[in-house]
């Protein structure tokens, strides 16, 4: 058997609607183990395996890596940037305005 090659373009991943996490995605971790919202830790999956499990599990489905990857957005926590005011600044250089 050839190897396939992993792209965002070749692979899937696996998005589950039968539960949620306040207003996140729940992506399948890798070796269809547990969920997760965090993309960064969410599997990847080959096409027939994508839509082995998108087709026999209902509320899930399958959108290739590419598409998820156009769709992020970076997000700064308020609570995290509420944080920094209690550090105190950091001192300019010198020679720097």
């Amino acid at each position: 058997m050839e190897s396939q090659e992993i792209t965002p373009q070749s692979m899937f991943y696996i998005v589950e609607t039968n539960y949620a996490s306040g207003d996140s995605v729940l992506f399948w971790r890798p070796k269809r183990c547990g969920y997760t919202t965090n993309l960064n830790e969410a599997g990847m999956y080959y096409k027939d395996d994508a839509e082995d499990i998108s087709s026999t599990r209902p509320g899930t489905f399958a959108v290739l890596c590419a598409t998820v990857y156009a769709m992020r957005h970076p997000v700064v926590s308020r609570d995290k940037l509420i944080e920094l005011r209690r550090v105190p600044a950091f001192p300019l250089a010198k020679g720097s305005k």
